[in-house]
């Protein structure tokens, strides 16, 4: 689980423009913290790449955070 935190961290820095050190698994996936919806869809785009997944975007108002967007992707590659 921690290799795939510290990738979303990258991709949510890349994202945002912030510097990777500034986030952690408890970084909100809101715009109160920066992350703008637009900004959630393409983390959301670069996650299914990054991962090979496909997440559902009904499913994506669930992600709070880094960690719940985690695990997430953790349970779609245990389902493959």
């Amino acid at each position: 689980m921690d290799t795939t935190v510290e990738r979303i961290i990258e991709l949510l820095a890349e994202t945002i423009s912030e510097d990777a050190s500034h986030l952690h698994e408890r970084s909100a996936l809101t715009p109160e913290a920066g992350v703008e919806p637009i900004d959630l869809a393409k983390l959301v785009i670069d996650c299914e790449k990054a991962f090979t997944i496909q997440i559902h975007d009904e499913d994506v108002h669930t992600f709070r955070d880094v960690w719940t967007l985690a695990e997430y992707i953790t349970a779609a590659l245990d389902d493959i």
